[in-house]
């Protein structure tokens, strides 16, 4: 039987099936037309002449015709080619007009067949009473028999076919019930909700019912019609089972989605001048990832890392991310780190392995100049170059404390002379200059407050690249990471105003502290273990 539902939900199955039994019908029928008609012969009801002329007429044109249908339709896969099946008894009955003795049961049995083959396997069709009907009329006027007799065997006939056409829809039903359970049990609930009115269609072709009309939000209406309850209520309910099973699926997508999102907004709202830059690179990126044909498991992927790829930068100080003028060597060392402290952060999380890899490598260049791992051409994986590719756009076409936001044709013009991937470069010089910048989801007067006065800080205490008048800095390298830890430890011992310390890289630390506060740390700094100080 599971083979038989495999071969029904195969793209040809149902065709190729229905050529299989049409063929094997027709030799059956030629069998016993064979031994009906030489027992005939036996019996001396034909003659010799007679056995052969019918042998001859019905083998060579119904029996060879109903293998032709069959073998069509077994290999161009078409319905429309199995509608000829009933052909056959068609010309069978023609062929009483010209032959005796004429041969009616056979006929009439051979259309019997082919009508309960095809309404078990294609339903109901339109076209299936104007072939009764043809078939009808001329048995009666080819059948040998008086009007009385013509009469009873045409009211026996019809109701014979009804049986015939009825016990086929109804196995046309439970082989489609059969076939769409078959068709749910393997597949996904989100395939399941793209394609449930295909499934409406598929199972239920001759009834006007939508998916509307049967689901009503979380409420699972019966359908009270004795012909179809119960294949129907039981299609049903196993829809809806597997459509609950999806709701909880979104429902924890959605909060999941909400949880990146809100970690993104965290990290963007460190920094006035790249507010809604994550939004926007996942929004460019996932247009690329659909013009480059990508699955849609893995344009969800790549949304996430987008949303998430400077996840890094919460570890970095405010006062670097916001520092209007050019960085020094150092400076750019430990923005850098960014994208290994993203990593590290969302490889924390389980089923985040793959985001984490793609922020990981989403500034590696394809010459190899990029970082944190000077990756090469397709070393770096695909999704980490279309970030790659939407953050650079991002950036040259937003606003920046040191310029303004370039035009989109400049914007893809540089980044053509960049170490990038020159396909996905222009597939975005394609799709992007036509979407919309997204604007950052959080606006209320204390934030647009705490901009004003961000960059204002900025712009007062870095102009030229000086540092604050008010704090010291310090870049210390050590020797060893032991030196260094106990560095630190000597360091909390001090109850300064304002004191922060930064990795830079396992031996050395970059120090900001108060101007009040540089006596009490210069004891400290003047150690023998301290290399260098800026």
């Amino acid at each position: 039987m599971e083979r038989i539902i495999e071969q029904l939900t195969a793209v040809c199955g149902r065709n190729r099936l229905f050529a299989f039994l049409n063929a094997s019908t027709a030799l059956f029928l030629a069998l016993i037309f064979y031994f009906q008609l030489t027992a005939a012969l036996v019996s001396s009801n034909i003659s010799v002449s007679q056995f052969l002329t019918l042998l001859t007429v019905y083998y060579s044109v119904p029996g060879v015709f109903q293998l032709l249908v069959s073998y069509l339709t077994y290999r161009f896969c078409k319905e429309k080619l199995a509608l000829l099946s009933f052909g056959a008894p068609v010309i069978a009955s023609l062929l009483n007009f010209f032959v005796s003795p004429p041969v009616v049961f056979v006929s009439e049995a051979y259309f019997l067949i082919v009508n309960f083959l095809y309404t078990a396997l294609y339903g109901w069709r339109r076209e299936l009473p104007f072939i009764y009907t043809l078939f009808a009329v001329l048995l009666f006027l080819s059948s040998p028999f008086s009007s009385f007799e013509k009469i009873f065997y045409l009211i026996t006939l019809v109701f014979v076919l009804l049986f015939s056409t009825i016990s086929g829809i109804a196995l046309n039903v439970f082989l489609r019930l059969l076939e769409v359970n078959y068709y749910i049990d393997n597949i996904s609930p989100f395939e399941l909700k793209r394609e449930i009115g295909f499934l409406f269609k598929k199972f239920f072709p001759y009834l006007k019912m939508t998916p509307d009309s049967v689901f009503k939000g979380n409420r699972v209406k019966s359908v009270k019609n004795p012909v179809v309850s119960i294949p129907l209520n039981h299609f049903i309910h196993k829809v809806s089972e597997k459509m609950k099973l999806l709701e909880e699926i979104e429902r924890k997508e959605r909060r999941e989605r909400e949880i990146i999102e809100l970690l993104s907004i965290t990290e963007e709202l460190k920094d006035p001048y790249t507010r809604g830059h994550s939004q926007n690179v996942a929004l460019y990126s996932e247009e690329i990832g659909k013009a480059l044909g990508l699955e849609e498991r893995e344009i969800k992927t790549l949304s996430m890392a987008a949303l998430l790829h400077d996840i890094g930068k919460l570890g970095v100080p405010d006062w670097l991310l916001l520092k209007p003028s050019p960085l020094s060597e150092d400076e750019f060392n430990l923005i850098k780190l960014h994208t290994v402290l993203g990593e590290k952060i969302l490889s924390r999380i389980e089923g985040f392995e793959e985001v984490a890899r793609i922020v990981r490598y989403h500034h590696e260049k394809v010459d190899g100049s990029g970082y944190p791992d000077g990756l090469k051409g397709d070393e770096i994986p695909l999704l980490s170059r279309i970030i790659s590719v939407a953050d650079i756009y991002d950036a040259l076409t937003s606003d920046r404390p040191y310029r303004g936001a370039l035009p989109p044709h400049k914007a893809l013009s540089i980044m053509k002379e960049m170490p990038l991937d020159k396909e996905i470069v222009e597939i975005a010089e394609k799709v992007l200059p036509n979407l919309k910048r997204l604007s950052f989801p959080i606006s209320y007067p204390e934030l647009e407050k705490l901009d004003r006065y961000k960059k204002l800080y900025v712009k007062r205490n870095f102009t030229k690249g000086k540092y604050p008048a008010d704090f010291c800095m310090f870049l210390l390298k050590f020797r060893s990471e032991e030196i260094l830890l106990s560095f630190l430890d000597q360091l909390t011992e001090i109850p300064a105003e304002y004191m922060a310390t930064f990795p830079v890289n396992s031996t050395s630390q970059l120090l900001v502290c108060s101007r009040d506060a540089e006596k009490e740390v210069i004891p400290i700094l003047s150690a023998a273990e301290i290399e260098r100080i800026v």
